[in-house]
């Protein structure tokens, strides 16, 4: 009886120890209980055209804090298929595409953009392309949310544009004095932009932000490989001051930055020219905005 109650109990720390083996050693199911966070999504992303719901109860788009690389699932998918398709059927309008960025991403900057902000549109912007969207019919633009302690539910915001001129359709204070929208900028490596405290007001003394300095850097690189191609510096102004003294500014600007880019060792043609304050990126209503258009735009052609 003893032989068998001892072999019994052999038997079952045997058996305990096969299936510790299998349970936690093979399917690694011991230890800490690893929480499940649910991937949960405000279902409130849109897509509007001059007051139209064009599309409605989209996930939005999910970052990680301080980062610009998006989590996708299948409704973002989704969504960026019925604007490719939008589009396709509309040739003329542009897309803006808008990031959000909170207080405490402020200090970020990646590659050559200026904030988080517009390396999310970026990135975003990155995925339409790659759906099949032509990069020059989307425009890009961030926003601060102040206040919006730590969530970013809405990281992502989008709007269209479409070839209406001011006096026609629209509000004439979201026009040029081209006819053209505003509100975005390409903020492409051949077309970019840099407005973030670049140059104080009245000013043409240039201050390159990090985001600059890495752009120059690249730009040298990409000049010194392509020998054939000039670079044409624009200089913008708010609406502050005369047309002619505010063409001038314009111009000085845009001499600083070509100054800067010489100075850097780049050798090929520079052009500068001045849209004073004719040409504004963004609403000049705001001293905020004001600033924003305090800009020297650079092109590669």
């Amino acid at each position: 009886m003893r032989t068998l109650i001892l072999g019994f109990l052999i038997f079952l720390l045997w058996a305990f120890g096969c299936r510790y083996w299998y349970v936690c050693k093979i399917k690694n199911h011991c230890g800490e209980k690893t929480e499940i966070v649910q991937d949960l999504r405000a279902k409130t992303l849109t897509l509007v055209d001059k007051g139209k719901t064009i599309l409605k109860d989209y996930d939005h788009f999910r970052f990680d804090a301080n980062s610009a690389v998006p989590i996708l699932n299948d409704s973002n998918k989704g969504f960026i298929a019925k604007v490719k398709e939008y589009l396709d059927a509309n040739p003329g309008k542009k897309l803006t595409i808008t990031g959000n960025y909170l207080e405490s991403e402020k200090d970020i900057s990646v590659g050559h953009l200026e904030n988080l902000g517009l390396a999310r549109a970026d990135e975003i912007r990155k995925l339409l392309v790659a759906a099949g969207i032509s990069e020059d019919r989307m425009l890009l633009d961030a926003n601060l949310l102040t206040g919006a302690g730590t969530n970013l539910s809405e990281p992502i915001s989008f709007g269209l544009l479409g070839d209406e001129t001011a006096g026609t359709e629209g509000n004439p204070d979201d026009y040029g004095n081209d006819g053209k929208a505003i509100g975005a900028q390409a903020f492409s490596f051949t077309n970019m932009s840099f407005s973030d405290a670049n140059f104080d007001f009245s000013s043409a003394v240039f201050k390159p932000g990090p985001a600059f300095i890495a752009y120059a850097d690249s730009v040298k690189i990409y000049m010194t490989e392509h020998q054939d191609k000039s670079l044409t510096l624009t200089g913008h102004t708010c609406d502050i001051g005369s047309d002619d003294s505010n063409l001038k500014l314009g111009k000085a600007r845009a001499r600083s930055v070509r100054d800067y880019f010489k100075n850097l060792g780049v050798t090929a043609k520079i052009e500068t020219a001045s849209d004073g304050e004719s040409n504004p990126a963004y609403s000049n209503k705001e001293e905020v905005t004001k600033a924003k258009n305090r800009r020297v735009v650079v092109q590669i052609k």
